[in-house]
C-alpha cells in the first residue's frame, strides 16, 4: 500500500503515481493508479501568515496526521511526501523526528540537521528546523538562496537557485523493516518534477542494491536512512516561456549527491527519535 501526501495538486502532476520497494532494495515508481491510494487536499500548507491561530491550527493538524500516519501503518507500507516544509508541513515533522529537534523551531546554537533551505524573498517564510531566510548557522557572508548540505569535511556546501537556469532539492528515504517513507521536494514545482523523473530513471543512485559493495545509507535506531541532494539544470528549450506544472521537462538534468555517511551518522546519533 502506498500513501501520497502532497501539498497541492494530484500526484500525477509530478509523474509519481505509484511506488514500490522491492526486497532487493530497488525503488520502482510506475504509472499505474491501481497500485496506490492517494491522499490529497488534506495536508495543511502555508497561506502567507506566520503566527496567529490559523498557523497554530495548521501545525497541530499536520502533527495529528503525521502521528496517525506512523501509528496506523501496516507491513509493507510506503509513504511519499511531495513538497518542501514551506508547503507540506508533514516534511517538517518527518525531518524533526529524524534528527531529534523541534519542528518549526530554527536552531539557535549548533546545526541539528545536515541540510538546509535558504528561502527566497518571495517564498512562504515558514519557520523551520532546517530552513529560513538567512544562511545556515556557521555559514557567514552574503545570503545566497538555495540548498545547503554538510560535506565530508563537515563544511557547508551549496547548490544555488538561479531563476530559469538552476534549481535544487532533496530526497529523504527512510526504511524500517518493510516500511518505507520518502520525501521529495525542490525549490520549485519544476525542480520537484525533475527530481521525480530522476527517481524514475536513476533509482539505483537513490538506494543501493542489496549486494552493493558501498552504501550511501546509514542504519541507526532500527532505521536505514539515505539523504540525497539534487542539483537541477534546466534544459535550454524550456528556459524561456511559461512553465506548466503538467509538463514533464524530461530534458532537465539532475545531479545526485548522496549525503556523506559519516556526516549523516553523526547527526543521527545526537539523540533518540522524538515521541
Amino acid at each position: 500500500m502506498v500513501d501520497f501526501y502532497v501539498s497541492s495538486g494530484p500526484p500525477s502532476s509530478y509523474r509519481m503515481n505509484s511506488f514500490t520497494f522491492e526486497p532487493g532494495g530497488k525503488i520502482l515508481l510506475q504509472d499505474q493508479y491501481g497500485l496506490s491510494r492517494f491522499v490529497s487536499g488534506e495536508i495543511p500548507f502555508f497561506d502567507g501568515t506566520v503566527g496567529g491561530d490559523e498557523f497554530a491550527e495548521d501545525k497541530e493538524r499536520a502533527r495529528r496526521i503525521f502521528n496517525n500516519m506512523r501509528k496506523n501503518r501496516q507491513n509493507e507500507w510506503a509513504v511519499i511526501m511531495i513538497g518542501s516544509q514551506r508547503v507540506n508541513y508533514l516534511v517538517e515533522y518527518m525531518v524533526a523526528d529524524l534528527f531529534n529537534c523541534e519542528p518549526f523551531v530554527p536552531a539557535n546554537e549548533n546545526p541539528k540537521v545536515p541540510v538546509y533551505l535558504c528561502y527566497r524573498n518571495f517564498d512562504h517564510l515558514v519557520p523551520s528546523c532546517f530552513g529560513g531566510q538567512g544562511n545556515p548557522l556557521d555559514k557567514n557572508g552574503e545570503i545566497r538562496h538555495g540548498t545547503y548540505y554538510v560535506d565530508e569535511n563537515f563544511e557547508w556546501r551549496f547548490f544555488e537557485w538561479q531563476e530559469g537556469k538552476n534549481d535544487s532539492g532533496i530526497v529523504i528515504i527512510i526504511r524500517e523493516a518493510d516500511n518505507v517513507e520518502l520525501a521529495t521536494f525542490g525549490f520549485s514545482g519544476r525542480a520537484t518534477n525533475a527530481i521525480g523523473n530522476a527517481l524514475l530513471q536513476k533509482s539505483e543512485q537513490f538506494w543501493p542494491e542489496a549486494d552493493a559493495v558501498t552504501s550511501n545509507t546509514v542504519v541507526a535506531r532500527g532505521k536505514e536512512t539515505g539523504i540525497y541532494i539534487c542539483r537541477v539544470e534546466f534544459s535550454e528549450d524550456k528556459k524561456n516561456g511559461q512553465a506548466s506544472i503538467c509538463e514533464s521537462f524530461e530534458n532537465d538534468v539532475v545531479t545526485i549527491v548522496p549525503l556523506n555517511c559519516k556526516v549523516l551518522e553523526k547527526f543521527l546519533s545526537k539523540g533518540p527519535c522524538r515521541k
